[in-house]
């Protein structure tokens, strides 16, 4: 078993449940047409927008141009709304378990790609983020996962060595990124196979 002093969460398809198709089909809607490489601009053009470089509505324009769709006729803030809550959907059970554990771990954390208007308002709207001690959102700090320097800004920010740190992220490219600096990691599938790894390979340590 390994001592872990400090608990990192990834946002997005941890904390919040994953990004489900039906945020797709009311972008369809929304367009009255179903774009074939929507999705893919969709993902080309969010390290950009998650790191900073592009406001919500510049990202949005950007994949409005690439698709060819008059973007003026379209109302962005609705679309940025959807997207934000397509991210945003919590997961009941990591939330009970951030609740109940929270005293029983010295340092809990966040990592996420999220970008600066929506870090705003989670931090103004979700009372959740008052049990983590450091939250770090790419779009705020100018880094993206799974840009290794994005750990190392983690790990000097908590002052903690990495074989006592434990990062859970669903991407499997973000948690060998992480594994390359010497922390922990659990790829996040499931609530029930989180708690089952953490509880069968790891000890939470409060002090």
């Amino acid at each position: 078993m390994i001592d872990i002093r400090s608990l990192i969460l990834d946002y997005g398809g941890v904390i919040s449940y994953p990004q489900k198709q039906e945020f797709y089909d009311k972008v369809y809607q929304i367009l009255a047409q179903k774009p074939d490489k929507l999705k893919e601009f969709y993902y080309q053009f969010r390290p950009d927008f998650d790191i900073g470089k592009l406001s919500a509505e510049e990202y949005w324009i950007k994949i409005f141009d690439n698709l060819g769709v008059q973007y003026d006729k379209i109302n962005l803030q609705t679309l940025i709304t959807m997207d934000l809550q397509s991210w945003t959907i919590e997961n009941p059970a990591m939330n009970r378990f951030i609740i109940e554990n929270r005293d029983k771990v010295h340092n809990l954390s966040i990592i996420s790609n999220m970008p600066r208007e929506f870090a705003c308002y989670l931090r103004d709207n979700y009372s959740l983020l008052n049990y983590f001690d450091e939250i770090i959102f790419s779009g705020e700090i100018g880094l993206i996962k799974p840009d290794q320097r994005i750990f190392e800004y983690t790990l000097e920010k908590l002052g903690i060595p990495p074989n006592e740190c434990l990062f859970v992220d669903d991407s499997k490219t973000n948690i060998a990124a992480a594994e390359k600096k010497g922390i922990n990691t659990i790829h996040f599938t499931t609530f029930t196979q989180f708690r089952d790894e953490l509880n069968s390979k790891y000890i939470l340590v409060g002090s």
